[in-house]
Order: C-alpha cells, then structure tokens, then sequence
C-alpha cells in the first residue's frame, strides 16, 4: 500500500475511533471500559496496543489526552490539545465528535483533490461544470470512497 493510501485509510481509520469513542462517553460508559472494548474490536496491531495502553492508563485514573501523547505518530499534537481541553470541561464526547468531523472532511478534500489533479477534465465537477452530455459510468473506487466519506460528514447511512 502506497504511503499516501496508507494516511487516507489511518485518517479514517482513527476518525471512526474518535466518533465511536464519542459515543460511548456520550451514553455514559466509563472511558476505561469504552476503550477496552473498542481495543478488542481494533485489527491493526499497532493501534490495539496503543488503544490497550491508553485504557490502562485512564484505568489507574490518569487522563486520556497524557496516555494519548506516547503515540505521536498516531494522535496529532492538536487532538492530543483539544482533547485535553474537552475532557477538562467535561466535553470530551463534543471534541470527539469535531475532530472526526474534521478528519473525515480532511481525507475527503484529499481525496477530491487527488481526483481533480489526476485526470483533469474527468472529474464530476468538470462534466457537470459545461454543456457536456452526462456520461454514465460505474463508480470508481475513489468515487465511492469520496461518498462513503461524505454520507459520514452529514451523517448519513451509506446506500452501498
């Protein structure tokens, strides 16, 4: 998997955990069990282990956001800050839930992006754009990441 691949999938792949993290909290699980749980259900091994961490971590009463500093390579200094900031005030499911909204929005505009600058002039902005007739085509790949990531930015369930 290309290195650029492989970020796209990471930026969704922990923006699924911030929202579904979000969740959990917001129906009043305690934080150490909802992380112990979604550690279980978490394939790549490395963010299991850092999941597990951070869950043994908050267990013992520490907070999440100083657990959440010892994988900079997975969590953002800026997260790591804002969910400091939100479990302090006692909104922590409200910041998760914003920075998987931004994360989503991220890898979608990427995503966009890459599809625009690849081929120019077979991007749907570009046919619907002039007096081209439509052209039917099976979605591509890219296009049904691009909806995927947009039904999860609205909050729609996706039709495929």
């Amino acid at each position: 998997m290309s290195r650029q691949k492989k970020l796209k999938a990471t930026a969704i792949y922990i923006a699924d955990f911030y929202q579904q993290l979000a969740m959990l909290i917001k129906s009043k699980l305690p934080l150490p069990e909802g992380l112990r749980q979604m550690g279980a259900q978490i394939s790549s091994r490395r963010f299991r282990e850092a999941v597990e961490a951070i869950s043994d971590h908050t267990a013992t009463g520490g907070d999440m956001a100083t657990a959440m500093k010892q994988y900079p390579q997975l969590f953002p200094k800026l997260h790591i800050h804002r969910i400091a900031a939100g479990g302090t005030h006692g909104a922590l499911d409200h910041v998760l839930f914003a920075i998987a909204n931004f994360r989503y929005f991220n890898a979608y505009l990427l995503t966009r992006t890459q599809q625009i600058f690849a081929v120019p002039g077979t991007d749907r902005l570009s046919r619907d754009s002039g007096n081209h007739p439509p052209v039917h085509r099976r979605r591509s790949s890219a296009d049904r990441r691009i909806h995927l990531i947009e039904n999860r930015i609205l909050g729609r369930r996706s039709s495929e």
